[in-house]
């Protein structure tokens, strides 16, 4: 026996209305969902700053299309005071978020400053994510770390050239693990190297970048093979 929506001409209009609503709502809820809007109420609605930050709060995973679609403004055009302050608010969950937070904000931050996107690109982003870097540099460097990438990814190769050129190497090269190291003697001494980080940044996310041989095998032990790097941490 056919399922109830099964559609033939037999079947009434008001009917095949019905049928063809329900087959494509999981679609058309998927295109809504990418396309950043929201659901409430059952009404898939153009996000507003707030209902994009309310989304990351309660499921990071939902708001990220809704903060993108509002730092773009790929549905609603919006004054720069509420960017601003929207984007304000995703650094702060970068810097006290949690990590799914932390990621989803610098995620929709990063794609807002894109050129290729659609949308309007944002171009605060990457002070945004800088000044976020800046806070956590002194008590959350792993972290910092993982942010100061953004900021590459971003455009902030000026940025970043500053902190490499103000910042000093290591004294020792990082010695490649399975070697025997001499008591007391930290492994590799870049782990907290602002020039290290600054400098792999660079080389992997702008066209700024020092040689690789001048950064790689000093802070990370890589060695240069035929198929290329090989980073030994």
């Amino acid at each position: 026996m056919a399922p109830w929506y099964h559609v033939t001409e037999e079947t009434p209009m008001k009917y095949r209305l019905l049928a063809l609503a329900l087959l494509c709502n999981p679609v058309c809820a998927s295109a809504q969902y990418k396309t950043g809007k929201l659901l409430e109420d059952g009404v898939w609605k153009a996000p507003t700053p707030q209902m994009a930050l309310d989304a990351i709060m309660a499921d990071p995973n939902r708001g990220r299309e809704a903060a993108v679609a509002v730092l773009r403004q790929t549905i609603e055009t919006r004054s720069p005071a509420e960017l601003d302050a929207f984007a304000d608010e995703l650094g702060r969950l970068i810097v006290e978020g949690t990590q799914q937070q932390e990621f989803v904000a610098t995620l929709a931050l990063r794609v807002a400053s894109k050129q290729d996107n659609d949308g309007i690109p944002y171009r605060r982003a990457v002070y945004v994510l800088i000044r976020a870097y800046e806070s956590l540099k002194d008590h959350d460097y792993e972290k910092a770390r993982s942010v100061l990438a953004d900021v590459g990814m971003a455009g902030g190769a000026d940025y970043l050239r500053g902190i490499f050129e103000s910042s000093m190497p290591p004294e020792k090269p990082c010695i490649h693990q399975g070697l025997e190291i001499p008591p007391g003697e930290i492994q590799c001494p870049h782990r907290r190297n602002a020039w290290c980080d600054a400098g792999d940044v660079l080389i992997r996310y702008t066209e700024a970048g020092p040689a690789p041989e001048d950064v790689w095998p000093l802070c990370f032990g890589s060695v240069k093979t035929e198929r290329g790097w090989m980073r030994i941490i």
